[in-house]
């Protein structure tokens, strides 16, 4: 056959020396004749292959293939080819070559050894008599460039079969590719079994789901192919161990050459995994650039780095662990080394429900860059570090840790005593927030071991300390320290029983203090006898369940942006702010019966004008609270009524529980301070009479409106009420409000007169239940000379008949009334949607005069247990939309308008129930 021409573009292979560009020999393949990159990257391979046929040599000619042991060693052999195989892929690129011929090559089987080769610009293939080229054994091609070719003794290449057998596709999306996610086993399997030359070497984030064992596997072989790889993470496996060392190559030196980009990893729900890495992964592993560590629900593994590798994890920024039940560790540790270790760039650590955990590390650490730590559920904590949330009395912090931490947050770690020893305490310069929880052993928080003077600043930059079920804390820190947490803003503080005095500042924002059953003061930093102190910045004060505090604040502090209030079960707090001694003994009793005292404070004050000192009361004064909460508080009064007059004035929610001493709540020289008031509520107040008493005429008033803006009025457990007014008001009140409910008020025979019910326009939910004396919801005006004239029909008639007459006349005036009231008050309740009555043995109507109630929004009705009902109006219900009586939860009737199935409700009651 004659030789053809060949450009510098062409690549010819074949037998005949005259015909090959470059020359390959039938014996040694084409390895012999390639220099360069192509046979310098398998070198090692070339002589495990002669290290291999020389151990078949000796098996067949010596001792046969029945020995075991040579058996073993010859595949070990092959083992280590494959191994060195896999580690040398590379990339051989011929990017000036366009045409490639391949002829008479019998025993050729590809391209290259190793590498994968790729050929951007080839466009022409002949390939004649090379039966043993396996597939992709001639490497990476952009098939849609290939064109066919006509060579002389050859047949026209079929592009859709041969070439596809040949070449690999350029554009293979698992070559390509830089993310991959499996998520069931039989797809791992199926992409090891198919698994390319060039598949993943590009690959940058993998994640698994649902994978067994063979996922190791396929994590080495992703290994050794990408060095990009920067994320794993895998969910809900059965692997034993996520890395196995003993499958990769290491270096003594230490320098790892695996998983050198890897910056996040993430292994959840494994229940079965007992190591990340199955030996010490120096030498293999370089996690250098390892920013994030999360790992969660895996409670068989017992620690997560090796002490030799985590001394190289620079980059470390964040570690979560949670839900890990057997990780007694961190860090393992050699028990001949004393290795410390810096984590110069972590930020933050979160650390949950790890029953079993004990330590970080046994040896030496510093977290000089730490910003944020979490530590909840860990009930067998010994310490963090050394006199880190700590159980030793002995030990102090590392003064080169936690100089940045800011964030610190422990939960049920039942065995500390302190959560910071130290000498000086000076290193935490930058703590903001500190959270401590469920520590039952816990007697201090701060523990300062050193000298240090009393006017040093310490914790500068703290703003928010919560302190919760710590029942043997008895002091936040064991030195007097005037200059301590001077800009504290949070102040939480529950279950701590046995703690009797805590310290506060001025910036306080937020005030809570519950359950503290020893607790006798709180103290203001920096306090000093008779100055005047201004919590300039506190809006939220609630106070619970302190039996020993006999007031929350002294009388010279202010509370000009006070917005909350919440005060309950404090029996010894008869004042909210503690009235001075001067007050006392120039005031008429000892004690204040008012919970906001008139007067805090008396200083005299020198008047230039008739040089005297005069006596200058200070006032408590709240004008900016809006919500305020008293429960189970023995008080007479809340304010007195000369109270200054801009307290109160923007109050929107009152709430009173449990009182035995108060007779009303609000009187008419308070009342109109409450035009903001949105909603009340009033429970169990045992002596309450009247809710609003409008008989102190002390001074004079000049009220247009009351209550303008409540929309909310609930009275439940008052025994005592016998009226919501202790006379019938002549303004208007409640034109907003939407929901009355009035619950076990006993004394309480009807809640308003006709001509007060048209205030009511916007009421939407009514509500009776369980009121024993209740006998209508509205009553008629009767003023005192009615009452006289009504009292006439009771005489007898005389011989005159005078009598007689003038009762007729008086009857015929009341029949007028009715007529006159129902012309006056056609709209009562227009807005109401639901109406409940229950359980009212005496109610007899909701109003018995012959009143129309127009009622277009009326949707449900309830209705239980009223026997004595004889009509529920004496005039006409207009309901369009009621369409059913609920008598339970589930069980309703209708028999086509309200009256007439209330009325069969309560003479059938017995059966309407069953």
């Amino acid at each position: 056959m004659k030789g053809r021409e060949h450009s510098d573009t062409d690549v010819t292979l074949g037998t005949s020396v005259e015909r090959a560009w470059i020359p390959l020999t039938y014996a040694d393949g084409y390895c012999n004749a390639l220099e360069g990159p192509v046979r310098s990257s398998f070198g090692r391979a070339r002589e495990w292959q002669q290290n291999l046929a020389e151990q078949m040599l000796l098996l067949e000619t010596q001792v046969g293939i029945a020995d075991k042991r040579q058996v073993d060693k010859i595949m070990m052999t092959s083992f280590k080819l494959a191994d060195i195989k896999e580690d040398t892929i590379s990339v051989l690129e011929l990017p000036e070559i366009n045409k490639l011929l391949l002829e008479d090559l019998p025993n050729l089987i590809s391209f290259s050894l190793g590498e994968i080769v790729e050929w951007p610009s080839l466009d022409n293939v002949g390939v004649n008599n090379c039966p043993n080229l396996k597939m992709f054994g001639l490497g990476k091609i952009k098939i849609s460039k290939i064109k066919p070719v006509i060579t002389e003794n050859m047949e026209k290449l079929d592009i859709d079969s041969r070439i596809a057998y040949l070449f690999e596709p350029w554009d293979d999306k698992l070559s390509m590719m830089i993310e991959y996610a499996i998520d069931e086993d039989y797809k791992l399997n199926r992409a090891i079994d198919n698994i390319r030359p060039s598949h993943f070497t590009n690959l940058v984030r993998f994640q698994a789901k649902n994978c067994g064992r063979n996922l190791t596997k396929f994590l080495s072989i992703l290994m050794k192919r990408s060095n990009k790889l920067e994320f794993i993470k895998i969910e809900n496996g059965t692997l034993n161990c996520v890395f196995d060392i003993a499958s990769l190559r290491s270096y003594k030196d230490g320098d790892g050459i695996y998983l050198t980009e890897m910056k996040e990893l993430e292994l959840i729900g494994l229940r079965t995994l007992d190591l990340i890495c199955n030996a010490n992964p120096y030498g293999t592993l370089d996690l250098k650039n390892l920013q994030k560590v999360h790992i969660k629900s895996c409670p068989r593994l017992y620690f997560i780095f090796y002490s030799q590798g985590a001394d190289r994890l620079y980059q470390l920024m964040e570690l979560k662990l949670e839900a890990c039940n057997m990780l007694n560790k961190v860090i393992h540790h050699n028990a001949k080394e004393e290795l410390g270790i810096r984590f110069l760039a972590l930020r933050k650590v979160e650390f949950k429900s790890l029953s079993e955990f004990e330590m970080f590390y046994y040896h030496h650490l510093e977290f000089p860059n730490l910003q944020t730590l979490m530590i909840q559920d860990c009930p067998k904590l010994i310490k963090f570090t050394t006199g880190f949330a700590t159980a030793n009395a002995v030990d102090t912090i590392d003064d080169k840790s936690f100089s940045e931490l800011n964030e610190l947050q422990l939960d049920n770690c039942i065995r500390l005593v302190f959560v910071i020893h130290s000498k000086t305490l000076q290193e935490f310069r930058n703590l903001k927030k500190l959270i401590v929880t469920h520590c039952g052993a816990l007697k201090t928080v701060f523990h300062i071991d050193g000298e240090i003077p009393e006017s040093s600043e310490l914790l500068q930059q703290l703003d928010e300390l919560t302190l919760t079920y710590l029942p043997n804390l008895t002091r936040i820190v064991n030195r007097e320290i005037s200059m301590f947490c001077q800009h504290l803003q949070i102040l939480q503080v529950k279950q701590c029983e046995s703690l009797k005095m805590l310290s506060g500042s001025l910036m306080l924002k937020n005030i809570e203090i519950h359950d503290c059953k020893a607790l006798e003061k709180v103290k203001i930093i920096n306090e000093k006898e008779g100055t005047k102190g201004i919590f300039s910045q506190l809006k939220d004060v609630s106070l619970k369940n302190l039996t020993m505090l006999s007031s929350a604040f002294s009388s010279t502090y202010e509370f000009p942006s006070l917005e909350i209030l919440k005060i309950a079960n404090c029996p010894a707090m008869m004042t909210f702010v503690e009235e001075s001694n001067e007050v006392k003994i120039f005031s008429e009793s000892a004690i204040s019966n008012c919970f906001f005292p008139n007067s805090v404070s008396l200083n005299f004050k020198s008047d230039p004008d008739i040089n005297i000192n005069v006596l200058v009361r200070k006032q408590l004064l709240l004008d900016k609270l809006k919500i305020l909460h008293i429960v189970n508080q023995d008080i007479e009064k809340l304010w007195q009524y000369d109270c200054p007059q801009r307290s109160f004035c923007e109050l929107e929610n009152l709430t009173l529980n449990t009182n035995r001493k108060m007779l009303s709540v609000i009187s008419l020289s308070m009342i109109e301070r409450f035009n903001k008031l949105k909603k009340m509520i009033l429970h169990k107040c045992e002596l309450l009479i009247d809710l609003f008493n409008l008989e102190d005429d002390k001074t004079n008033h000049n009220i247009r409106e009351m209550f303008p803006q409540l929309r909310e009025l609930a009275l439940s457990n008052l025994n005592k009420l016998e009226s919501v007014w202790s006379k019938e008001p002549q303004v208007p009140f409640f034109l907003k409000l939407e929901s009355l409910c009035v619950v076990h008020c006993n004394s309480l025979k009807s809640l308003f007169i006709l001509s007060s019910a048209k205030n009511l326009g916007n009421l939407r939910l009514l509500k009776l239940n369980n009121c024993e004396k209740i006998k209508e919801v509205i009553s008629s005006d009767i003023n005192e000379d009615e009452k006289a004239s009504f009292s006439n029909d009771l005489l007898p008639q005389n011989k005159t008949g005078k009598v007689q007459v003038n009762i007729s006349k008086k009857r015929n005036k009341r029949k007028q009334k009715d007529m006159d009231e129902n012309e006056m008050f056609p709209f009562i309740f227009p807005k109401i949607e639901r109406l409940v009555l229950k359980d009212l043995p005496k109610f007899v109507s909701f109003h018995q005069k012959n009143q129309t109630f127009n009622w277009p929004n009326l949707k449900m009705v309830t209705v239980k247990n009223i026997p004595n009902v004889e009509t529920f109006s004496g005039g006409i219900i207009n309901a369009p939309l009621l369409r059913s009586v609920y008598i339970t939860f589930v069980k309703k009737l209708w028999l086509g308008n309200l009256k007439n199935t209330i009325l069969y409700i309560n003479d059938n009651i017995r059966y309407v129930i069953l």
